[in-house]
């Protein structure tokens, strides 16, 4: 398991036992973004805009480069070319072996998620736009206004899942199509997606399960009032679905809780 820190640094922990494998410092913090796993390499970015790719199992630096902008969002990895955004709203593609840029898109907004499908990438902004680029060469494929403001990707079987305030929504992925949108309020994070359903955590307090054609509410679960209204990304093990959420014991101190 592998985390980054506001500490200047990323661990490693064995999952057995929990016990820190390595610890590899960065220049800078890492937050919120989520380090990348693949073929042996840890991918993440921190806020003195350096990208870094250091060995999975020890922790040594293979490479490292220098964005020119704060990184704070999660990076894609795909056929070679690790794909990943900065705060100036600069898409970057570069080698996944030893960090070379291929190719820079400067869209002139904030980009909030980047997901990968077939040699497209697919990401929202703040623009309150989704579009999909050429993985190869970063040319505009489509690119289409949405009536939110789109936070979280995922791509299912040609299908983009879309959520972020106050809706959650479906399109085609190979025209942009709009397929359904339901009001859901807040999302906190991307949604599980299973052959049928779609889980999500809300700021309502609620974990929601969605029908995946037609985005028809199937059930909702609401997490005890003890815990404060916001939970995190949900995560399906066999037939259970789980999410964090943050638990209050009193008005100034919490702690993360996991509810299934």
């Amino acid at each position: 398991m592998y985390h980054g820190t506001s500490g200047n640094g990323v661990y490693a922990y064995d999952i057995d036992d929990g016990t820190i494998v390595w610890n590899s410092p960065t220049s800078g913090r890492i937050a919120p973004s989520r380090p990348t796993v693949a073929n042996g390499v840890v991918y993440i970015g921190d806020w003195e805009h350096v990208f870094y790719a250091f060995d999975s199992t020890t922790g040594s630096e293979r490479w490292r480069y220098d964005a020119g902008a704060i990184l704070n969002h999660d990076s894609v990895v795909a056929d070679g070319v690790v794909y990943f955004s900065d705060a100036d709203g600069v898409i970057h593609a570069v080698s996944a072996a030893d960090g070379t840029a291929i190719w820079s898109l400067d869209t002139g907004f904030g980009i909030t998620s980047l997901a990968m499908s077939d040699g497209s990438l697919f990401f929202g902004g703040s623009n309150s736009r989704i579009s999909r680029l050429d993985a190869a060469t970063g040319a505009v494929e489509w690119s289409h206004p949405v009536p939110y403001s789109p936070r979280h990707i995922v791509l299912v079987d040609g299908i983009v899942y879309v959520g972020g305030w106050p809706y959650l929504a479906t399109y085609d992925a190979a025209d942009g199509t709009e397929r359904w949108r339901v009001y859901v309020g807040t999302i906190t994070n991307s949604p599980a997606i299973s052959d049928r359903l779609i889980y999500l955590g809300s700021t309502n307090n609620q974990l929601l399960a969605l029908d995946r054609a037609t985005g028809e509410e199937q059930w909702a679960f609401t997490v005890g009032e003890h815990r404060s209204k916001e939970l995190f990304l949900p995560l399906l093990l066999s037939k259970t679905v789980c999410i964090s959420a943050a638990m209050t014991a009193t008005s100034t101190n919490s702690m993360p809780g996991l509810v299934s």
